[in-house]
């Protein structure tokens, strides 16, 4: 076992979707997936791997844990093989290592050549990044992280995405990313307008102090115009926020 630096999944490195599909890989069949408590969708598209692969799927259930998305999405990314509360886990894990094998018998194997691509990407090995047969299909969307195009991945009806360099994202993962990119550009445009509006009214100021009005009611509406663009985005970055976490006054 070992990690590695590389590119973030669902914004996260080390990820649990990368350590899921590299053991089904490598282990198939031998494989027991679990996701407990957490947030969001992390390591629904790990579990389906290991499902494919012939592992063994388990799920805290639901209503036992703490943040409940993570085991939900889970099961519903792919038809888990145990939904337990946690305290009934272990036993569940000796009994299934007791046994002869953790699968039914027969139980069959999925094709491992787009999870050795999608590991060899994780890994930065050049030969899957320079590969231009690629799982999925290209999508219009770009990659949060680099900018570089997403590709499509539909694991029966769980959609994900990948970009070349391998940073990835559930659709849920992606429309956070997005969110948080979107915010982050408004808050730098209202900025840039906040800062602009002021310098523009003080060189207003001294434009009118050397009597130069006619540069001086140009700049005052230039001035003008930032400051209500400024509140605008204001107004767009407060929506639904309490009056408490508005940001400081940047004059």
């Amino acid at each position: 076992m070992r990690v590695i630096r590389g590119p973030k999944e669902n914004n996260h490195r080390p990820a649990i979707d990368p350590l899921f599909r590299s053991a089904a890989r490598v282990y198939g069949r031998r494989v027991i997936g679990i996701v407990l408590s957490g947030a969001l969708d992390d390591g629904a598209a790990g579990l389906f791997a290991i499902k494919r692969r012939g592992g063994v799927a388990i799920v805290q259930e639901p209503q036992d844990a703490l943040f409940p998305d993570m085991p939900l999405n889970a099961r519903t990314a792919t038809a888990v093989d145990y939904s337990a509360p946690k305290d009934e886990i272990a036993k569940l894990i000796i009994n299934l290592v007791d046994t002869t094998g953790p699968t039914k018998p027969g139980a069959a194997m999925a094709n491992g050549d787009d999870l050795k691509q999608e590991t060899d990407v994780v890994a930065l090995e050049n030969s899957a990044i320079d590969d231009e047969d690629r799982p999925g299909t290209q999508s219009v969307y770009g990659c949060p992280d680099c900018g570089g195009t997403l590709w499509e991945l539909q694991d029966d009806e769980w959609l994900r995405f990948r970009c070349r360099v391998g940073h990835a994202y559930s659709a849920e993962g992606l429309l956070n990313s997005q969110t948080t990119a979107m915010e982050s550009a408004l808050w730098n445009a209202f900025r840039a307008l906040h800062e602009n509006a002021t310098l523009a009214r003080r060189v207003a100021k001294r434009a009118r102090d050397n009597n130069q009005i006619a540069v001086a009611e140009k700049l005052e509406q230039r001035s003008r115009q930032g400051e209500e663009e400024a509140e605008l985005i204001r107004s767009l970055l407060l929506i639904g926020q309490p009056k408490s976490d508005a940001s400081p006054r940047m004059d």
